[in-house]
């Protein structure tokens, strides 16, 4: 009732001045609530868009939702690093889109790597929002971020992951993998 009064009340003065205004346009239906801004040449990249897909290819769908284990506190995560293996930890926050951007290849990354040559590769995630003292122990300072340990020798990794950075993370798993088949450490 109220948004109906004020839209006449405008459309009263409109008239009045001789001009189309805006909410003019608005009870006579020229513009709807919902529609973009029409005088806009090209869209804003995301603006509007009818699709639901974020502005990644998120394939998390594909991948195995049990590949990475959830890090709830500091004492799980020290139980991961006293193991022989690699083991590939990100650090993540929950309303950060490159956060998000990064999961589902994530997920496929450590499906694909979860075994070089015989042993198993361990894949980690940490949510900076509910563990910021350990986030911040770790020397975390943005995210998404990964760090890469390997049983003795410690941190071996250490980097931001964005999404266009991702190819960092599975470049250096593959030279892993190569150097473990020519007959390295892992």
């Amino acid at each position: 009732m109220l948004a109906s009064t004020i839209a006449g009340r405008a459309a009263v003065r409109a008239s009045r001045q001789g001009q189309r205004t805006v909410a003019a346009k608005l009870t006579s239906g020229a513009i709807t609530a919902a529609s973009p801004c029409s005088n806009l040449r090209s869209p804003l990249p995301g603006a509007y868009r009818e699709t639901k897909e974020l502005w990644h290819n998120d394939k998390a769908a594909d991948a195995p939702a049990d590949v990475v284990e959830t890090v709830k506190n500091e004492a799980e995560l020290t139980k991961l690093l006293a193991s022989d293996g690699l083991v590939v930890v990100k650090f993540h926050a929950i309303l950060c889109d490159a956060s998000r951007a990064v999961e589902g290849r994530f997920r496929q990354t450590a499906a694909e790597f979860g075994d070089i040559d015989g042993k198993q590769v361990t894949f980690a995630d940490v949510c900076f929002d509910s563990n910021r003292q350990l986030c911040n122990k770790m020397g975390i300072k943005s995210v998404p971020h990964v760090q890469i340990f390997s049983g003795s020798k410690g941190k071996i990794a250490d980097f931001s992951i964005a999404p266009l950075q991702y190819n960092t993370l599975t470049s250096l798993l593959s030279e892993r993998r190569e150097s473990v088949a020519a007959g390295g450490q892992l």
